[in-house]
């Protein structure tokens, strides 16, 4: 199998996932990325995903890197309160 085969393959079939960075800012400038399934944008203006920390979340941001694209960016981060 070649690979524009495999390529056909794999788009056909839907085999490959997406996804997009978020990082999330903790407590004591300490912070993680996690990656997320780009499809969170089709379950509508709120999306919810659990991180297990121990310390206090301090702010999210969605696709720190800018790698999609995007025609308002200034929703993309999440602070605390």
């Amino acid at each position: 199998m070649n690979a524009l085969t495999l390529l056909n393959y794999v788009v056909e079939t839907a085999i490959f996932e997406i996804l997009t960075t978020a990082v999330v800012i903790m407590s004591r400038s300490l912070s993680s990325r996690v990656q997320l399934p780009v499809e969170i944008w089709q379950k509508g203006g709120e999306w919810k995903f659990f991180y297990p920390s121990t310390r206090q979340i301090e702010s999210v941001t969605i696709d720190p890197d800018r790698m999609l694209p995007d025609a308002d960016e200034s929703n993309n981060v999440w602070k605390a309160n």
